[in-house]
């Protein structure tokens, strides 16, 4: 068997290594690995996290911690050539800018065997600054005839952790990466119609290359966001930075200060869900309506997406704020009596009131059903009272003025409730007791009677006693926000007038009877007198007695 030739293959492997070394210097930017510069493959992540060093055609992202520069690169040998540079800010706004040094003499790789990234970042050549930028959307540098160099970009975020996405190119004139929007991006409000606005953006037909392009919408009550990875990184969340297995050799201290990274890094949140109004993709749709709510403001954004690259690009989005609510304003005049409803709106509800001359006494009502409404009332727009009603209450105004009084009610923190009102210009005659509960004598409680005892004043008032069962009731809260000109004949047990000089001895006491055993029965008691009222003491449940009667 013939001897190995050592000398030989060690002459062939120099050869190899040389050719591999001469092959790497003619190619402009790392070349990507399919002719379609669209297809991304995933080894260019794995070599761009520690090298930064950009390939042609390819999108890549990055991690950036706040205020903390990061630089990359990408290398041309060749030129003229040209050459498109896209820096896409998502969590956060960013600052950055672009330098190229020179390449070395010819024969600089014969003297120098060694990285020429370490040496151009180490030469003496003074490196041409060709732009610096602020920007919260994406900015394309171009340049049809760019110089051979080490181009260097370095990049800032200013506001929070980001991710920002790079793109450099050398074919973007034939193979566009990005949809081709018009010159006239605008999102455009249509119109608004009550709680619907609709607007609508002109159609992406400037593309040099005709794609399928998709519209997707977002409607927030945040900001607008300009571009895609903004909307995305607010809505879904940035995730650490993750290095590559293929880039770590095992070693502890390595796995330590990756920790570190991963600690220290602090992505945006998102959002809250009720913040975000719609979010959804219409197809080819150019147009498209949403339903908000009165007195909020909304910002619209739309993206053009290229389905075959799943390429992004942003519309300048509009806001709208929807005009408040007008106030409902209601008239009263002297001696009417109304009962309002009234909602957990934005808007506060008004009554108003017009005195034609001087009036020597006005007299206002307000009763409440349930829990406490405040109030104000105001004389030709200046306020003169505010107060609290509770249960029952009574303004009087003396020496009114002529013009117009309003009586506003602020929005309510609760879903909804109701209050009564009564505007006399004569005197209100109705006077309260200082005690509006109901007692029941319970050892005289029986199968089929009751017997409840009310307090009464000195004045010769109207007092209705109404008894219903409670299994007929479906809203207690409803039932107590009744009044007794709601309340059916058959539920009434008795009306009467009553006085007595002496308050302490004021005290009127019914027996209730014909009642079924073992039942809880409702008792309310309603005072009035003349249009003023009628005012509800403080209900109580009774139940009567069962077994042998």
């Amino acid at each position: 068997m013939p001897a190995l030739d050592t000398r030989g293959v060690l002459v062939a492997l120099v050869n190899l290594i040389v050719l591999c070394v001469l092959r790497t210097r003619t190619q402009d930017l790392p070349p990507p690995p399919h002719r379609d510069p669209f297809v991304y493959q995933g080894h260019h992540t794995d070599t761009f996290q520690v090298s930064h060093q950009l390939p042609d055609g390819v999108e890549m992202k990055s991690y950036l911690f706040k205020n903390r520069p990061q630089t990359f690169f990408f290398l041309l040998d060749k030129s003229p050539i040209p050459l498109e540079l896209s820096v896409t800010p998502c969590a956060s706004p960013i600052v950055w800018s672009l330098e190229r040094k020179p390449l070395p003499q010819e024969d600089f790789y014969d003297e120098h065997r060694v990285d020429p990234f370490l040496e151009f970042q180490s030469s003496l050549e003074t490196p041409v600054t060709l732009g610096n930028w602020s920007e919260e959307r994406r900015r394309t540098y171009r340049d049809p005839t760019a110089s051979a160099g080490l181009y260097s970009i370095t990049i800032t975020s200013t506001r929070s952790d980001s991710t920002v996405r790079i793109l450099a190119t050398t074919t973007g004139a034939t193979h566009p990466v990005y949809p081709a929007l018009p010159a006239d991006r605008k999102v455009r409000v249509l119109g608004t119609a009550r709680r619907n606005v609709t607007f609508a953006w002109p159609d992406a037909a400037g593309a040099i290359v005709a794609r399928p392009i998709e519209y997707c919408i977002a409607v927030t009550r945040v900001r607008n966001f300009r571009t895609y990875c903004s909307f995305m990184s607010h809505t879904v969340g940035d995730e650490k930075p993750v290095l590559s297995k293929k880039d770590q050799w095992g070693f502890s201290w390595e796995k330590e200060k990756h920790k570190q990274l991963r600690r220290k890094a602090n992505p945006v949140e998102p959002m809250l869900a009720r913040k975000i109004v719609s979010q959804q993709c219409v197809g080819s749709n150019r147009e498209f309506t949403f339903k908000g709510r009165r007195g909020k403001t909304y910002y619209m954004d739309v993206y053009a997406i290229d389905k075959e690259t799943n390429k992004s690009e942003a519309y300048e989005g509009a806001e709208v704020k929807l005009p408040e609510k007008r106030s409902k304003k209601m008239q009263i005049v002297d001696g009417g009596r109304m009962t309002l409803k009234l909602k957990q709106d934005n808007v506060p509800q008004m009554v108003t009131f017009e005195a034609k001359e001087r009036m020597p006494l006005l007299s206002v009502e307000f009763g409440v059903c349930a829990g406490k409404i405040p109030f104000e009332i105001l004389h030709n727009k200046k306020l003169v009272h505010r107060s609290i009603v509770r249960r029952w209450k009574r303004v009087r105004m003396k020496n009114v003025l002529p013009g117009n009084y309003t009586f506003r009610f602020p929005r309510l923190k609760r879903r909804k409730a109701f209050v009564s009102m009564h505007v006399t210009s004569r005197p209100s005659l109705l006077t309260l007791p200082r005690d509006m509960s109901i007692n029941v004598y319970q050892p005289m409680t029986t199968c089929t009677n009751i017997t409840v005892a009310w307090m009464g004043t000195h004045k010769k008032q109207k007092y209705c006693l109404y008894v219903k069962e409670l299994s007929e009731i479906r809203s207690l809260k409803r039932h107590r926000c009744s009044s007794a000109n709601d309340r059916p004949k058959s539920e009434r047990v008795l009306c009467m007038r009553y006085r007595n000089r002496d308050v302490n001895k004021a005290l009127m006491k019914s027996t209730i009877t014909g009642l079924k055993p073992r039942t809880t029965y409702v008792v309310d008691v309603y005072l009035s007198r003349g249009r003023s009222g009628p005012v509800a003491y403080k209900s109580v449940n009774v139940r009567t007695k069962g077994g042998r009667c």
